[in-house]
C-alpha cells in the first residue's frame, strides 16, 4: 500500500510541477510578446507541448527510474514500437 501511495504523491506533484511550469513559462513568453506576434504564437505553442515532456524527463532522472536522457528517451520511444496490424 505504501508504494502504492508514493507513486500517486509523485503523480500529483509531477501533474502539479507540468501545470505550475507551463503557466510561468506561458507567462514569461506572452510577457516578451505582448502584441501577440506569429513568432511569439509558435513559441508559446511548441513549449506548451514540450514542457510536460521535460518535468517527466527530469521527473525520471531525480527518481533514478532512468540513468540519462538517452534511456530515457529510448525507453519511451513511439517511434519503435511494433503495432499490430489489425485488418478490418
Amino acid at each position: 500500500m505504501s508504494k502504492l501511495i508514493s507513486k500517486q504523491s509523485v503523480a500529483i506533484w509531477y501533474a502539479l510541477t507540468a501545470l505550475l511550469a507551463t503557466f510561468l513559462v506561458g507567462q514569461v513568453i506572452l510577457w516578451f510578446f505582448p502584441d501577440r506576434s506569429s513568432m511569439g504564437a509558435s513559441l508559446l505553442f511548441i513549449l506548451m507541448n514540450l514542457i510536460p515532456m521535460i518535468v517527466a524527463a527530469v521527473f525520471s532522472l531525480v527518481l533514478r527510474e532512468v540513468n540519462s536522457l538517452g534511456e530515457f528517451f529510448s525507453k519511451r520511444s513511439f517511434f519503435k514500437k511494433k503495432v499490430p496490424y489489425l485488418g478490418y
